[in-house]
């Protein structure tokens, strides 16, 4: 076998044993485009925000988040999973408590 069959096939293992207790490891630690975007959110003046206080903790956030980053929003997770403010969150929150703003501030408390 040539080098590069043994790299692009360590690099198929290695991947899908990281994908058992690692969110989306190819796209985290190879593919340049998956650092690219979560720096980009990391650096983003408007987010998803969640009252905390309005939030009843239903769960229809993180079942209608097709990534998973609604959810851990929502618990307070450091590095949740990368949000690609698809909106899918707002629209289904019956609390209202996730809004879409400035990442300074406490988000707005709904009337």
């Amino acid at each position: 076998m040539h080098f590069e069959t043994w790299t692009i096939l360590a690099t198929v293992v290695s991947s899908l044993g990281l994908a058992l207790v690692t969110y989306r490891p190819f796209c985290v630690l190879i593919c340049p485009f998956g650092f690219v975007s979560w720096l980009a959110e990391r650096l983003s003046l408007m987010r998803v925000r969640v009252n905390r206080e309005q939030c009843d903790l239903c769960g229809a956030c993180s079942n209608a988040c097709p990534t998973g980053a609604a959810g851990q929003i929502v618990q307070g997770k450091t590095f949740a999973a990368d949000c690609y403010s698809c909106a899918r969150c707002l629209n289904v929150c019956p609390s209202e408590a996730i809004t879409y703003g400035l990442v300074f501030g406490e988000p707005k408390k709904e009337q």
